[in-house]
């Protein structure tokens, strides 16, 4: 299993309110289930960086998919 470092913009599921900032780290075995994860605990995301890393402009994700 591999670590995954998201930085994101989103809430915690339940909340009512405006989107904050979070970092969360995740381990599965692939990046989409990494992402998929960060759903069990928060909603409305727009992630920003992975492990330190911004996401490309036009939010594919192409060069984590081989992390």
């Amino acid at each position: 299993m591999k670590k995954y470092t998201f930085t994101f913009i989103g809430v915690k599921n339940g909340s009512i309110g405006k989107r904050q900032k979070f970092t969360v780290t995740t381990e599965a075995n692939n990046f989409d289930d990494a992402k998929l994860k960060l759903y069990d605990t928060h909603e409305h995301i727009h992630i920003l960086k992975v492990n330190g890393k911004e996401v490309d402009k036009n939010y594919t994700f192409s060069e984590f998919k081989n992390l």
